[in-house]
């Protein structure tokens, strides 16, 4: 084979095993929306439990229920509940229905509702979450006493339209702050590209006397692993790790998984199999993060190895799995091995998936 057709191997599978680890991030992130993200709590506790509300449930619905619902309430016969435009509210928000969010908005001004702090707080967050952030900032200036959760929410809008040094501005103007509130300006550095600026947030919070929970510990994880000094990289995951330790998170599957992600990147496999073994209850998430650290790290028999281990647990690989386990075949030239994983893949019905279907094409390649 060619040198230039070698490179170009090489290249697309480090782009799939790159994908893979995208992908495992994304599944972590949906389940931390279960577990309780910063947004997911002040929504909790400023809104009561969401889950509960069937128009948020699926965007479909919401689509429909949006317009209809908006033209009923308008009508001037119609009496409305706060709890009613909140539900709205959120509606709009979820599928970004700026024009109709606009809409709620004069109808909750003419139903009297307009000083509502509670129903103000969601507006802002309709409007950050529909990319209007000078309307979201005109009604967050207008919230008479403003709580914790106003701020919060002011933070999320911006952070979530990339405008860090705007969500800055508001953290530092803060009266009082919650764990939420250093945990959204900290995870709005980390995603986009402010690893360094993070960092210095979450150790300025713990002196401050702030105590992170399991969701402060994901975005500062994700903050080291982005970090281009792989020595400053793996100093501050152990720093991390020990406030981790500290807090009593370890042994936390979600928090640990994380851990062994990051030490993964960092190419520290003995502290990411460290990790791994003191996981109480690990999952399938948690063998592909390990598989997927040696793996991207050149170890591909320890990773095939693992990958049999992590069958006679019982756990179910995934798409993302393979394609850890895939990459290993390719760096190894295991064919065998590589078959054997097509055929639990077809079993598995992952073959039409586009990224699979790519790391099968580089792996017999």
């Amino acid at each position: 084979m060619q040198l230039g057709s070698s490179l170009g191997l090489q290249s697309g599978r480090v782009e799939l095993l790159q994908a893979a680890l995208g992908l495992l991030r994304t599944r972590r992130s949906k389940r931390l929306q279960k577990a309780g993200s910063p947004c997911v709590r002040w929504r909790r506790m400023n809104a009561g439990d969401c889950t509960s509300d069937r128009l948020v449930e699926e965007s479909d619905r919401e689509k429909l229920k949006v317009p209809a619902l908006t033209d009923w309430w308008g009508r001037s016969d119609v009496q409305v509940e706060s709890a009613s435009y909140a539900s709205l509210l959120r509606c709009c928000g979820n599928v970004k229905a700026l024009q109709y969010g606009k809409r709620v908005h004069a109808q909750i001004v003419r139903g009297g509702y307009g000083g509502d702090r509670f129903l103000g707080n969601l507006l802002v967050q309709m409007y950050g979450k529909c990319g209007c952030l000078e309307d979201a900032r005109t009604v967050f200036d207008r919230i008479c006493q403003r709580n914790v959760f106003s701020w919060n929410i002011m933070i999320q809008a911006y952070a979530e339209n990339g405008c860090v040094d705007d969500a800055r501005s508001i953290f530092d103007k803060m009266p009082q702050r919650d764990v939420v509130s250093w945990t959204a300006m900290i995870t709005a550095y980390v995603q986009n590209a402010g690893g360094k600026e993070a960092l210095k947030l979450f150790w300025q919070m713990q002196l401050k006397g702030a105590r992170p929970d399991k969701i402060t510990f994901l975005s500062v994880l994700d903050a080291c692993a982005g970090l281009a000094d792989l020595a400053q990289a793996i100093a501050e995951g152990k720093e991390s790790h020990a406030s981790i330790i500290h807090g009593g998170f370890e042994s936390d599957v979600v928090v640990g998984t994380a851990l062994v992600n990051m030490y993964g990147k960092c190419g520290s496999l003995d502290d990411a199999r460290h990790v791994f073994d003191k996981i109480t209850q690990r999952d399938s998430v948690s063998w592909t993060a390990l598989i997927a650290a040696y793996s991207q790290n050149g170890h591909g028999k320890d990773a095939l190895e693992l990958f049999k281990q992590m069958q006679l647990e019982g756990m179910v690989p995934d798409k993302i799995t393979f394609i850890s386990i895939l990459y290993a075949c390719a760096t190894l030239a295991a064919l065998e091995e590589g078959k054997e994983s097509h055929a639990s893949i077809i079993e598995s019905g992952f073959e039409t998936d586009v990224v699979v279907g790519n790391a099968l094409v580089n792996m017999y390649g």
